[in-house]
């Protein structure tokens, strides 16, 4: 008998297991979740490649802020990638497949805050591609170059709006993780809400908009 109470104990777990994923909203959840992790763990493979790869590269300025940039990136995906796995257990958590116990809330706040250090390091990239913009703009030696820049800059304005709407999430959910609140939830949710809509605008203007700064003259570049 006692060694029937692991195999009962399996088999009382799958059976829990079958009954949750075949709820159809746990299902998209943890889907959402897990493929969230797997494109942010994607996102750092290649960050890490790109920096490694800058290693070649003859010293001097150029080097120097090529690998500026690139560490930061790399460390915004990391702590996407922290992020991504801290909801996935946070997930499971919740559906009793992976009790986290008291370690819960804290696991919880931890996903929040990476996904607050991510965006801020992200929203730093966009306010100096917005001053190089500013700069670029004033520089524009015709109306259509002018033109092009200001298109860059609205672009830039609403990816930047993204990451601080973004942040604002994660360090409301984070702390909401930890002491709880109705009222801190429905703020930290108005900003997720905010974020889901700048992020489809921004999408829109990611594909309809200029992604870089002209490099030569737009009579040139027809």
């Amino acid at each position: 008998m006692a060694s029937s109470a692991p195999l009962q104990s399996v088999s009382l777990y799958l059976n829990h297991a079958r009954t949750v994923l075949t709820n159809t909203d746990n299902l998209l959840e943890g889907g959402f979740w897990c493929g969230w992790f797997a494109l942010t763990a994607l996102d750092l493979k290649q960050s890490i490649t790109e920096r490694t790869n800058l290693n070649s590269l003859p010293d001097g300025a150029t080097k120097a802020g090529a690998i500026w940039s690139a560490n930061q990136k790399v460390l915004a995906a990391g702590f996407s990638t922290i992020s991504g796995g801290s909801m996935v257990l946070t997930w499971l958590h919740g559906l009793q497949l992976f009790p986290l116990g008291k370690l819960f809330p804290f696991v919880s706040s931890f996903g929040y805050v990476g996904s607050c250090i991510s965006a801020l390091l992200k929203a730093g990239s966009a306010v100096q591609d917005i001053q190089g913009g500013t700069i670029a703009f004033f520089q524009a030696a015709t109306l259509a170059e002018r033109g092009h820049v200001a298109l860059f800059q609205i672009q830039k304005m609403l990816q930047l709006a993204l990451y601080v709407s973004i942040a604002a999430w994660g360090a409301l959910g984070s702390v909401h993780s930890l002491v709880g609140g109705a009222t801190l939830f429905k703020i930290m949710d108005t900003f997720f809400y905010y974020a889901v809509v700048v992020f489809f605008m921004y999408v829109a203007a990611f594909c309809t908009l200029p992604s870089a700064l002209p490099e030569k003259p737009i009579s040139e570049l027809r």
